[in-house]
């Protein structure tokens, strides 16, 4: 989903509804065929040189991408470009869309790192995008989420605007054989309760499989650091071997410091922590290509 920053553009969403189905299916996507590559079905464009946050953190798929931009862009979700070290992230407008964009993000593997994302729950994740029986598509909402009150106090929250309409999807998805969701319309001073709809579709995340085993051990990396999964802001991996790992996290609300790292590697399946001397461009126990991955140290 693409946001303009200066004026935080509105979304808009389809008519709700449709007939009774079998089942709801679950679906994974990504912009990448199974090798790594970009799936060449889709329109690139190139938005230049930008920014992404400080580790993977997408409002739209979690950890499973990262939320960048450029210009006056907002893009999110963003996918790395490939398996291979790269500056480069890939944000397409959405799993049905055939178009993408591209941002050139200077020291990304250093800035951002790698993917560490837990697997997929289609049980309690909320989806990315949802298609409905009657064929309208519908994006998960970033940013702050709508409320809608009613009468009594009660609240309601937005969470999916879908293409090309005023229907809005909300947050009270139940998910069984078939999956149903509440709707409303924006009538020009208030939304209006329309009641559910059934769910064809729910579309969540995913990685090709080179990536996915970079996200896996960087995750079992990050586990293995001793520091805190849910503190764990992002994991660089040193390539191609990817044996050793620097977790970076947000440091406890003891300490003075903002975030705190520990460097661990990988012999075999187990990773154990190493302990690094500061500067630690000069500490020979970690080789100097992990070092220049890890830390940014120049070669020698």
């Amino acid at each position: 989903m693409r946001i303009l920053l200066p004026a935080l553009l509105a979304f808009a969403a389809v008519a709700a509804g449709g007939a009774a189905q079998q089942r709801t299916a679950i679906a994974t996507w990504s912009p990448f065929a199974p090798a790594g590559a970009v799936k060449p079905s889709l329109e690139i464009e190139p938005l230049g040189r930008g920014g992404c946050g400080s580790g993977p953190g997408s409002e739209a798929i979690g950890d499973y991408g990262y939320r960048c931009g450029a210009k006056n862009w907002l893009d999110d979700p963003c996918w790395r470009d490939g398996p291979q070290p790269t500056d480069l992230v890939i944000c397409p407008y959405g799993p049905w869309d055939r178009k993408a964009a591209t941002i050139r993000v200077p020291h990304l593997m250093l800035a951002a790192g790698v993917t560490f994302a837990a697997p997929v729950d289609a049980g309690r994740d909320p989806p990315w995008a949802l298609e409905l029986a009657n064929g309208s598509r519908c994006l998960l909402a970033q940013g702050a989420h709508e409320p809608i009150v009613l009468k009594g106090g009660r609240r309601l929250v937005v969470d999916y605007f879908c293409a090309r309409s005023d229907i809005v999807l909300l947050r009270n998805l139940r998910r069984g054989r078939v999956w149903r969701i509440g709707t409303a319309r924006w009538t020009g001073r208030r939304y209006r309760l329309l009641g559910d709809a059934v769910v064809r579709r729910a579309v969540f995340p995913s990685l090709p499989p080179p990536m996915r085993r970079q996200n896996d051990l960087a995750r079992a990396a990050a586990a293995a650091s001793g520091l805190r999964l849910s503190q764990v802001l992002r994991v660089r991996m040193a390539f191609p071997a990817l044996d050793w790992a620097n977790v970076e996290a947000l440091a406890p609300e003891t300490s003075k410091a903002i975030t705190v790292w520990r460097v661990v590697h990988r012999t075999g399946r187990r990773w154990s922590v190493v302990h690094v001397r500061r500067p630690v461009c000069r500490d020979r126990r970690v080789p100097p290509g992990a070092r220049r991955q890890l830390f940014g140290c120049a070669s020698r």
